[in-house]
């Protein structure tokens, strides 16, 4: 157990210190954002949180990017409503729902709320621009964003750094 929490300790560390390169951070933040997105009694969060465990993404951007586009999405809820509304009305998913339904994990993937199925939609249509859009930022701005996460208390305490540290790397 000691060795599996320090193993943890250390992945945890190198993830924060930047080890991990601008497209795996920028995954991280995108399955993030399909993980902030969709509600969260749903399995939709279990199966995008597993793609993001096996997928080489930063796991510390995709936790950050889920807690911020949680927000966004409960802000987005009525604009997800209407876009779930407009999908499940589409006469030919009818057949298909109804029998996904039926299978023994449909009714956990809740399909058949409005909510559920516009923020995946929602989600799924924005997998590419924010991989792109993230991408961009991390690369352009990665060093003064490394450089204000190692500057606080708490990940020093975490990268176990002093500030004898922090100059000697020239952060």
């Amino acid at each position: 157990m000691g060795n599996r929490l320090s193993q943890l300790l250390i992945t945890f560390r190198s993830t924060v210190r930047g080890v991990d390169t601008t497209r795996q951070m920028a995954i991280g933040v995108t399955f993030g954002m399909l993980l902030g997105l969709v509600p969260k009694d749903t399995a939709f969060v279990l199966l995008f949180a597993l793609m993001l465990l096996l997928s080489h993404g930063n796991l510390l951007a995709g936790a950050f990017s889920a807690i911020l586009f949680s927000w966004v999405g409960w802000l987005l809820e009525p604009a997800t409503h209407v876009v779930g509304l407009a999908v499940l009305s589409i006469e030919s998913l009818q057949p298909w729902l109804a029998e996904f339904q039926g299978w023994p994990l449909g009714p956990w993937f809740r399909l058949e709320n409005t909510v559920v199925m516009g923020s995946l939609m929602v989600g799924l249509v924005g997998i590419l621009p924010c991989y792109r859009m993230s991408y961009v930022l991390l690369d352009r701005y990665r060093e003064s964003l490394i450089w204000i996460l190692t500057r606080n208390p708490l990940s020093r305490w975490i990268l176990d750094q002093s500030d004898s540290d922090l100059q000697e790397a020239n952060l």
